[in-house]
């Protein structure tokens, strides 16, 4: 049961991190091709991934109990708060997803993989030791704990990068 709890929380939420996914495609395709303008392929990238983004998260939170009534009871009392914390850690995908093409276009792999694999092994450990205390909600505090933790670093990184120039 919980594992069916967990899925349509985390399937829900997939469909909002479309949004800054397909913006990060976008904003690949443009890096690749002109890389002189990177900077503010960026900033239109953030801007438009944000305005899209805020209001999509604004209208889960308020709208997470109804929608997982769609697929029973128990997912609506079982799933409310992880959806919400997942959704919530759109706001950290955003800024993620952007950085991530960021290294893509700069052809820095090395570094993008060891973040993604960080990424990874803080949440699955993360989650096998809250899961027994907070049930399913508590992978929701990880996951939105491990990517705010990265988006700091990414906006240390970006900010430093920037006075580095």
């Amino acid at each position: 049961e919980e594992a069916a709890y967990f899925y349509i929380a985390w399937m829900i939420t997939g469909l909002l991190f479309i949004i800054p996914g397909a913006i990060s495609q976008s904003l690949f395709a443009e890096g690749s091709h002109f890389e002189d303008r990177l900077d503010a392929n960026v900033k239109r990238a953030y801007k438009f991934t944000f305005i899209l983004l805020i209001p999509a998260i604004v209208v889960l939170l308020f709208a997470s109990k109804w929608l997982l009534l769609i697929f029973g009871d128990g997912y609506s009392e079982n799933g409310v708060a992880l959806l919400q914390f997942l959704s919530l850690s759109g706001v950290f995908m955003g800024i993620n997803s952007v950085y991530f093409t960021i290294l893509r276009v700069q052809g820095k792999i090395r570094q993008l993989i060891v973040i993604c694999a960080l990424i990874t092994i803080a949440t699955l450990t993360g989650s096998y030791f809250i899961i027994h205390t907070t049930d399913i909600v508590g992978i929701g505090y990880v996951w939105f704990a491990v990517q705010g933790i990265t988006s700091l670093y990414i906006l240390f990184t970006m900010k430093k990068s920037r006075l580095d120039r």
